[in-house]
């Protein structure tokens, strides 16, 4: 389940030595019109204070293996500038709160949410350990494309009439 898979989805930051761990989410409502508002909240353990201060993505995706379109991006500061990667206390839990918004165009089925950290300044992702947490029911386990490796799949949403 998503859940397994959220305790033990540690984000480490590449060459350097950063780590944070994603240790819960919850995603509310999991029914949503089209042009609705999905609240998403993730939270997150500070292992290692990281080099940089990253940012975090969330993404709303057709199941595999289009995995098109997408529906939902959410492009934002870590817990909305509260407290940066970078100065997070070891131990400190942190709160990354998001109000995904969903396509008004969005086709009804079911979509799959997807978060991770990225750097802008250089285009880097942090690395999810395990590999698995970012495998999404429908993905059959194989090799991911860029696009879909280095971020944690989080559940499901359904966009309904």
């Amino acid at each position: 389940s998503a859940t397994a898979l959220l305790e033990s989805a540690w984000r480490l930051e590449p060459r350097r030595r950063g780590r944070l761990a994603l240790v819960g989410a919850r995603i509310t409502p999991a029914r949503v019109r089209p042009g609705g508002v999905v609240a998403v909240e993730l939270y997150f353990r500070c292992d290692t204070p990281t080099s940089n201060a990253w940012e975090l993505f969330i993404h709303a995706d057709a199941p595999p293996p289009s995995r098109k379109p997408r529906v939902g991006n959410g492009d934002h500061g870590f817990t909305g500038g509260a407290v940066a990667t970078s100065a997070c206390r070891r131990g400190q839990l942190l709160l990354d709160r998001w109000d995904l918004e969903i396509s008004t165009g969005a086709d009804t089925g079911t979509y799959q949410l997807f978060a991770g950290l990225w750097y802008p300044a250089e285009g880097d992702r942090m690395t999810v350990q395990p590999a698995q947490a970012s495998q999404s029911p429908g993905s059959d386990g194989g090799e991911l494309g860029d696009e879909y490796v280095n971020r944690v799949y989080l559940g499901d949403i359904v966009v309904a009439r």
